[in-house]
């Protein structure tokens, strides 16, 4: 319950006009304040990184206004993000307050960074949070196989935010509404 998740997110940030960044923002900000939640999976494509001289943030997950949901993986008893996951900085949207603290903890703690240059450290950092990306079990044509992504984290943190937004409107709370400030 008012909660909406999507696995799309192959659009480059700077493949996309000004205006309609910001109108899908105004959009998205409207969504947040009517007590919905908007959660879009980072990509699978890691950072994008198409010319060798920058990182190429994907689109909409970067945006300030939606919660996007990266991937982790099991590496031995370890929870760890998954190599594939997407992530980074936005070029265009401004690093909101709430992600201040965290980004300046990642990047105190962090080692084996890449060069500044590809990216940029005071814009919108994402994904916001993650969920296990790998090993999902699913039966097609009658057949099980074993699938991942972001496109199957996203999904479970859709549905963990129902639950968390199930409880609260039984007790006559309201819904959680946009996320991010929560998450840190």
């Amino acid at each position: 319950t008012g909660g909406i998740n999507a696995e799309y997110g192959c659009d480059e940030e700077d493949s996309i006009s000004d205006d309609y960044l910001s109108r899908c923002n105004t959009e998205f900000q409207k969504f947040g304040t009517s007590g919905h939640s908007l959660l879009f999976a980072s990509g699978d494509s890691g950072v994008g990184c198409v010319d060798g001289t920058s990182f190429r943030p994907e689109w909409p997950t970067q945006s300030p206004y939606v919660t996007s949901v990266g991937g982790t993986y099991m590496l031995g008893t370890t929870e760890t993000g998954v190599t594939f996951s997407g992530g980074g900085f936005s070029n265009y949207f401004s690093q909101p307050s709430y992600q201040k603290q965290a980004v300046s903890t990642f990047f105190a703690t962090s080692k084996n960074l890449p060069a500044s240059s590809f990216y940029n450290s005071t814009s919108r950092a994402y994904p916001d949070i993650a969920a296990f990306a790998t090993n999902y079990q699913v039966v097609v044509a009658g057949r099980t196989q074993s699938v991942g992504g972001t496109s199957a984290s996203t999904p479970t943190v859709s549905a963990i935010v129902a639950l968390l937004n199930d409880v609260r409107l039984e007790n006559g709370l309201s819904s959680l509404g946009f996320l991010n400030p929560f998450l840190i």
